[in-house]
């Protein structure tokens, strides 16, 4: 059996304020207490991991396309060439991507297949079934919605397809700039008030 598994690493990236070039112990710090915030830049890293008996390839998947998707329905895309051939047990990682936060609210992570099929005219209006399974690093297999039919090649007597998965295998939530800023006026306020009350038991005492 084919199968192959995707396990993703997503973590936030601190970015630098207008006018600077590197980040300040300012933004790492907010990096690290709010995480993804909408403006700021994440990373993530796709690995994949053939956790089926045989190898798989660039026969069997083209390349893959990793498409985060926004509230405000504004992707980010990056595609990256499937490996020639990984082996049973074998781990791929692709290299690690950085892309900025488009908007407040859940990313989605959705992945597209795109492969060559042996056969011509007769794969134009019906997909051949892909013969490899794709799981989630949870170990649930993604399904995919019917694929379309982006190239022929009449004198190579192949055809190539794109899908799209069904649902999104991955997603992290980011705030916005101004959830934020209510935050930092709610956590001055919490220590003025510890403040006062300490100033007024130390007056209290005397």
């Amino acid at each position: 059996m084919k199968a192959i598994r995707l396990e993703v690493a997503i973590r936030p990236t601190p970015a630098p304020r207008k006018g600077r070039n590197k980040s300040s112990w300012v933004d790492r710090s907010r990096s690290r207490i709010f995480r993804f915030v909408e403006g700021d830049l994440y990373t993530y890293q796709v690995k994949v991991r053939n956790i089926g008996d045989e190898p798989v390839g660039a026969e069997d998947l083209l390349r893959l396309e990793f498409e985060w998707e926004f509230p405000t329905k504004q992707v980010n895309l990056r595609a990256f060439p499937f490996p020639q051939s990984i082996e049973p047990g074998a781990l791929h990682a692709f290299p690690e991507v950085d892309h900025r936060i488009l908007s407040s609210g859940f990313a989605l992570l959705y992945v597209r297949t795109y492969r060559i099929a042996k056969g011509g005219i007769e794969h134009v209006l019906t997909e051949p079934a892909l013969e490899l399974e794709i799981q989630d690093a949870r170990g649930q297999v993604v399904p995919f919605e019917s694929g379309e039919t982006v190239g022929v090649d009449m004198k190579g007597g192949t055809t190539s397809h794109e899908a799209r998965s069904r649902f999104a295998f991955e997603n992290f939530h980011a705030l916005a700039s101004t959830d934020i800023k209510q935050y930092v006026l709610i956590l001055i306020a919490i220590v003025a008030l510890a403040l006062g009350a300490a100033f007024g038991l130390l007056n209290y005492l005397k």
